[in-house]
């Protein structure tokens, strides 16, 4: 009985690291789709409306970019994604990608923003249509391996 609940343990931890890990690339994603709604806001608050952007900060709210937004209205954005740049769950090319964006935004005028905001938001775009289309293959690949994982061991155990 004991070899029983040590073995349904042993598979339960390397299967709940297999979640883990699946729910840390729906995180990529969830996070990937806040930045991408953020650049496109201000791409269009700027590009229509000539809004400013302490206002537009002020607006915009978002749970996944909670802290970086918080930031963001204090300090300006630059320095608020320098801060929360270890935070966010991006690859270094988007990280430095959203990192010049956001250093640079408000040096520009108006017409240059507006084209700065659909340069990265394309970019964006593109990377999360990438994310988007390995998620189901690295999802089901986590779980199946920490599964198997667990099961190995459970096997070599007993």
């Amino acid at each position: 009985m004991l070899k029983i609940l040590g073995c349904a343990l042993i598979i339960g931890a390397f299967g709940s690291g297999g979640m883990v890990a699946a729910a840390y690339f729906r995180r990529q994603v969830a996070v990937l789709e806040s930045f991408l709604r953020v650049v496109s806001s201000i791409g269009a608050r700027i590009g229509f409306c000539l809004t400013p952007l302490e206002k537009i900060f002020s607006e915009l709210d978002d749970q996944q970019l909670s802290g970086f937004l918080e930031e963001a209205r204090q300090i300006g954005a630059g320095k608020a994604f320098e801060i929360c740049r270890e935070q966010q769950y991006l690859s270094d090319s988007e990280k430095n990608l959203l990192g010049t964006f956001f250093r640079e935004l408000g040096t520009r005028s108006a017409g240059e923003e507006k084209t700065n905001c659909d340069y990265v938001a394309d970019r964006l775009s593109a990377a999360l249509e990438s994310r988007r289309a390995e998620l189901p293959k690295k999802t089901k690949l986590s779980r199946s391996l920490c599964f198997l994982t667990g099961i190995m061991i459970t096997i070599m155990l007993f």
